[in-house]
């Protein structure tokens, strides 16, 4: 059963832990990825733009690694011209974020300080300076 993701502004889309290029062409719409006996196989409007092979950890769920990508040549390909053309050993497909633990917010909040001893706050006396009273 596919999964829709949309596509960011540089043509990736994110999968758990990895970015994975789709099409610069299509910023911004969702993107169908097909999951099926180790690859990925990422569609728009059922035209296909790219096929990655990947290996899935079944005991922690989730992508272990993102490998071989494959693109097709579609429709959906941006008409601006690249400034600087990359070959496929400097041309990066497949990002890997590192794993990141969720940290707590604090719980303490700051507490407006006082200016010169008034009982207002810094704003409101700049406020009331400004103002002209």
């Amino acid at each position: 059963m596919p999964f829709l993701r949309p596509v960011n502004l540089s043509g990736f889309l994110s999968i758990q832990r990895f970015s994975i290029y789709a099409e610069t062409g299509l910023a911004r719409p969702r993107v169908s990825i097909w999951s099926a006996e180790g690859q990925r196989q990422l569609a728009y409007r059922e035209t296909l733009l790219a096929q990655y092979r990947c290996a899935y950890d079944r005991r922690q769920r989730r992508l272990h690694e993102v490998s071989h990508p494959t693109l097709y040549q579609t429709i959906c390909a941006s008409p601006q011209l690249e400034l600087i053309a990359l070959d496929d050993a400097q041309w990066i497909k497949v990002q890997q974020r590192s794993v990141s633990r969720r940290t707590s917010l604090p719980t303490s909040r700051g507490a407006q300080l006082l200016l010169a001893g008034f009982e207002t706050s810094a704003l409101m006396f700049l406020c009331i300076q400004a103002a002209g009273w």
